[in-house]
């Protein structure tokens, strides 16, 4: 637990540093992919109800490093990303300079995160890809 809690109050640190040294692209609407593969979701469960990321979450500002998580193009697999809308403190923190892998521009959410349907959009089906527009809130 005491891993998780410092987790969550460096993100909330970082959050603030991101906003003071960027104060532009802070308030800017930015979209964020997380890909998942063999995956399939009860979608209506989900506009009816959201769900809540039990552990920290990583996305990532490139649909295609998402695709490629989601095994998008790979016959057989069922996929599914989540486009997440953010803005400010909807949206995670850019970890690409801790990041093994800096390239692929990760946003890290702490744990506890709830994904609710962003009813301002529609799913959209491409071939075996389900991509579902999310609004995250963090605590």
């Amino acid at each position: 637990r005491v891993t998780m809690y410092c987790l969550a109050e460096g993100l909330k640190m970082l959050r603030k540093v991101g906003a003071k040294t960027d104060p532009e692209g802070y308030a800017k609407t930015k979209y964020l992919w997380r890909g998942m593969k063999d995956r399939e979701m009860d979608l209506e469960a989900f506009k009816a109800r959201g769900g809540t990321e039990l552990a920290p979450m990583s996305t990532t500002s490139s649909r295609e490093i998402a695709d490629s998580y989601a095994g998008v193009g790979q016959d057989g697999h069922a996929s599914l990303l989540f486009r997440y809308t953010t803005k400010a403190l909807s949206r995670g923190v850019l970890i690409d300079y801790l990041s093994l892998y800096p390239k692929e521009k990760e946003f890290l959410y702490p744990p506890l995160t709830s994904l609710t349907y962003d009813d301002r959009s529609a799913v959209m089906v491409e071939g075996n890809v389900t991509v579902v527009p999310v609004d995250p809130q963090m605590a």
